[in-house]
């Protein structure tokens, strides 16, 4: 479903949205960067993969008239919670993996993919869980090639980084119950197959759908941004597991990249 062209206002509270997604003084989604990564970006800053967002969305492309009261404001370890980029949308990767989204103008409170909280909230679902074991880890050379095996999360709790994003997604710290797997499943492809681009303003890869992207055949995509062939996925061919393990192979690909801005 495409935003309705006759509702101005709603137009615009999609390009609030939109903002909110990448956060005020936040850099747009990169196309620079290499494709898939720019992909995974873009998965990365989407909340439409959480619990609250399928629950109280309007439309898969119109963005919800209230928003998450987890992303409300940013958990802060060393006082009162801080104002939020992402107030008014919902828990997305970037919720707990801030860079510059909550940065002031002076340089301070920016993070290298982590966030100010001791545990990092989770949405209230009535299960007692207010926030994860630990806060986020900075993701900053988290995948850098090491010699013995690989350990993610303070803990060691996954060994490869497409395991711990397909856990992220269809698991409690996007709001899922842990007999809700299936359905946050579901949500994740829906949203893959349904996106229409409308909700990322911004460089020219920000306006490509999901599906397109996947596909990499649209005459229109720019070589720079057309998917690497190991990368590619018809969506509408493939199973709703398929269409995860796509997603996380592009997240993944964006985790590699991660640093700090220059």
């Amino acid at each position: 479903m495409r935003l309705p062209g006759a509702g101005a206002a709603l137009a615009g509270c999609a390009l609030l949205w939109s903002s909110c997604l990448q956060g005020p003084g936040a850099n747009p989604v990169d196309p620079f960067k290499p494709a898939q990564q720019a992909l995974g970006e873009r998965i990365f800053r989407d909340p439409r993969f959480s619990q609250w967002f399928a629950s109280h969305a309007t439309g898969l492309n119109a963005p919800p008239t209230t928003g998450d009261p987890t992303v409300a404001v940013a958990a802060n370890a060393a006082g009162p919670g801080l104002p939020s980029a992402l107030a008014g949308t919902a828990v997305a990767c970037a919720a707990c993996h801030l860079v510059e989204q909550d940065a002031l103008l002076d340089g301070t409170r920016m993070r290298a993919y982590a966030d100010f909280a001791r545990t990092s909230p989770v949405p209230d679902r009535g299960d007692g869980t207010a926030g994860t074991a630990r806060n986020s880890p900075p993701m900053v050379d988290a995948l850098v090639a090491r010699p013995g095996p690989v350990f993610l999360h303070l803990d060691g709790q996954f060994v490869t980084a497409e395991d711990l994003i397909a856990s992220t997604f269809t698991g409690r710290n996007l709001g899922w119950l842990p007999a809700e797997s299936g359905a946050a499943l579901h949500q994740l492809a829906h949203v893959i197959r349904g996106d229409d681009g409308h909700l990322f303003q911004g460089p020219d890869s920000s306006a490509m759908s999901y599906p397109v992207a996947f596909l990499a055949e649209d005459s229109r995509i720019l070589p720079r941004l057309r998917l690497p062939a190991a990368y590619r996925l018809d969506v509408f061919a493939a199973s709703d597991a398929q269409v995860l393990a796509a997603v996380a192979r592009v997240v993944a690909a964006y985790m590699g990249g991660a640093a700090l801005p220059p």
